[in-house]
């Protein structure tokens, strides 16, 4: 064995296989563990950890350093406490795709949620990205004490699980395939659709379970918040999630409209008709199938979630709804809005 560069001794080595702690000593050699155990030879540099843990790197996977990491390579706090990776992303909040005019938007949002002081965020964020790939890139350009991943807004790997479903002998793996490319331009929608209209700040927002049926027309219970409301994604999406039945083929326009009629009674504003206003409800589904599709493949046990039967039927239900409702949203703009 070559003389490491690294050798940590006496250390107490938990693994993370979930065996019991030992002493030993551990050796480092181009980055990598290259031996456990004993009569290890001298390294070039040498660190004595007796009564204390060397432990695999942690990964933080709920973490909310999008903007921190655009200003400081160093991750504390997380990075104070032996994690070696951080997953930004979290909660449906970030800074990237951002247009120029809706930077404060943001940063109210990142402050509202995760109470963030906002003149950290104002004097501290470069803004040189767009898109999010662009902010990939400035993210790229710069050096951190921990790796760094983050969830991307929209995923794009439907070819890869089709792969993957159609290795595995999934039933529904034939059904994937052939819509492959619906569901690549289903995800483009929800990235790139155009959302007019106020935005959420915080979580005030109005979903099906805010609203009571009164003589067969919904009530929303809280208007006053109807002003923080994304009338185009979330308003349009919660009424046709009303207004229709099993399917698109029963769907009563009247029910649709009285959400409508109540927001503007609560004093809200609608914004222009689009394919926007059903965006919501469209890029919930994907994630939903998605997610239905992930745990199929994995082939996990029901103890850590619905029965896979119910996944199974989930992503059959996804596979055949959601390029419908795709296919029809000009039908439903003229018929609802």
């Amino acid at each position: 064995m070559s003389s490491p560069s690294l050798v940590i001794r006496n250390g107490t080595i938990v693994d993370g296989s979930g065996g019991d702690a030992y002493e030993a000593d551990l050796a480092v050699g181009d980055g990598r563990i290259s031996a456990i155990g004993r009569n290890i030879p001298k390294g070039a540099e040498e660190i004595d950890a007796r009564g204390k843990l060397v432990t695999p790197g942690f990964i933080d996977v709920h973490t909310h350093y999008d903007a921190q990491v655009t200003w400081s390579e160093r991750l504390s706090p997380s990075t104070w406490n032996g994690v070696t990776t951080v997953l930004l992303g979290n909660c449906g909040v970030g800074f990237a795709p951002c247009h120029a005019n809706q930077r404060d938007l943001l940063i109210n949002l990142m402050e509202g949620v995760e109470d963030i002081p906002e003149v950290v965020l104002t004097e501290g964020l470069p803004w040189n990205w767009h898109s999010f790939p662009d902010y990939l890139n400035a993210l790229a350009a710069r050096r951190y004490d921990a790796d760094v991943a983050t969830q991307v807004p929209t995923p794009r790997d439907w070819p890869e699980l089709a792969e993957r479903a159609a290795a595995t002998g999934q039933p529904w793996a034939g059904e994937l395939n052939s819509r492959l490319e619906t569901f690549l331009a289903i995800a483009h929608f929800v990235d790139t659709c155009e959302r007019p209209g106020p935005v959420v700040l915080t979580h005030r927002d109005i979903h099906p379970w805010n609203l009571l049926t009164r003589e067969g027309r919904p009530v929303v219970l809280d208007w006053e918040l109807s002003g923080m409301l994304h009338l185009a994604g979330e308003l349009g999406s919660t009424a046709l999630s009303l207004a229709k039945g099993p399917g698109f083929d029963d769907i009563e326009p009247a029910i649709f409209r009285s959400v409508l009629h109540g927001y503007v009674a609560g004093g809200g504003a609608l914004p222009p008709s689009g394919p926007s206003w059903f965006v919501f409800m469209i890029g919930g589904w994907l994630g939903h199938t998605r997610w239905n599709v992930l745990r199929c493949l994995a082939g996990v046990e029901a103890s850590t979630g619905p029965d896979l039967a119910l996944s199974h039927e989930s992503v059959r239900n996804g596979l055949r709804g959601l390029p419908e409702l795709f296919g029809r949203l000009q039908e439903l703009q003229a018929l609802l809005i």
